[in-house]
């Protein structure tokens, strides 16, 4: 092998000029990033500021209402357990959907149907109603469906993105609800 003689090493001052030019342009762009700016100033979920304040509240009486729902469902004592558990994430999400939804749902009055499912509400939707009819399974099923169906419709009024992907869940957490009171009765 031959040694390299110090001349080789030598830096000619074109690339010295081409280094400089290079790291010039490296750090521009380096400095042209995105920068923030100004942050936006953050609003609440549900505040006054909230562009979508009035569907957060919609979502958040939906879901107090399901709650409700299976406070009052006449449910057979093995399976009772397991609806209990189904119908607690309404209360969860109806807290991170709408942070004003109360934590504890109101006690259902004056309940109406029969436990076989029946309600003396004829609606599927999940909205708000006088009264807490008493359903058994099939009903607390019906009113999940209903209730998936009604979120993936109001998902797309969101403005905000975050808000729109906790909705959906909620949806598919519905869709999966309805599933397992399915075969809980099957």
């Amino acid at each position: 092998m031959s040694e390299m003689s110090p001349t080789h090493l030598r830096v000619s001052r074109r690339d010295v000029m081409r280094f400089a030019v290079v790291g010039g342009v490296v750090g521009t762009l380096a400095g042209c990033t995105s920068s923030p700016g100004p942050e936006p100033k953050p609003t609440s979920p549900g505040g006054p500021e909230d562009p979508d304040r009035d569907l957060r509240a919609e979502i958040g009486r939906d879901q107090a209402q399901l709650t409700a729902l299976y406070a009052a469902a006449d449910v057979p004592g093995s399976l009772a357990a397991d609806v209990t558990d189904i119908g607690a994430r309404h209360a969860a999400y109806g807290q991170a959907i709408d942070p004003r939804t109360p934590s504890s749902s109101a006690t259902p009055s004056a309940p109406t149907g029969t436990s076989d499912g029946a309600s003396s509400d004829t609606s599927a939707s999940p909205n708000p109603t006088p009264t807490t009819p008493v359903v058994g399974v099939k009903g607390l099923r019906r009113a999940e469906l209903a209730s998936s169906s009604v979120l993936l419709n109001q998902a797309p009024r969101a403005v905000d993105p975050e808000l729109a992907r906790l909705i959906v869940l909620a949806a598919a957490g519905s869709a999966a609800a309805a599933e397992a009171l399915r075969m809980a009765v099957s």
